[in-house]
């Protein structure tokens, strides 16, 4: 709703509150097909970092856990689909944090 000015009868601006930060999704591909999903943050990385003292099952269900999070649920289940008929390797399911997080990897 505006408000006008009373001595000039002119309607006022009224700022339009901007959101701090707009989530742009991103492109990544996998199994040869280009998909679009969210960043994936430095926490969700320090969390499968963290996984890794926890053996190689920790380590995958928290890496599958990040990339289901970013992708959406159509994309992941593809994705996983890809995965357990042997399509892909889990290789490239961390080259899609890669992707997603901006960073090269270690």
């Amino acid at each position: 709703m505006n408000t006008l000015d009373i001595t000039t009868q002119a309607p006022v601006a009224q700022p339009i509150p901007q959101p701090e930060r707009v989530e742009l999704p991103s492109n990544f591909t996998f199994a040869g097909k280009t998909l679009r999903g969210k960043r994936v943050t430095e926490g969700q990385l320090v969390a499968i970092q963290m996984s890794k003292d926890d053996g190689t099952d920790a380590l995958f269900a928290a890496v599958r856990t990040v990339i289901r999070s970013a992708v959406g649920e159509a994309n992941w289940k593809w994705m996983n689909e890809q995965l357990l008929t042997g399509a892909v390797e889990f290789s490239e399911m961390t080259g899609v944090l890669t992707q997603l997080s901006g960073t090269t990897g270690d």
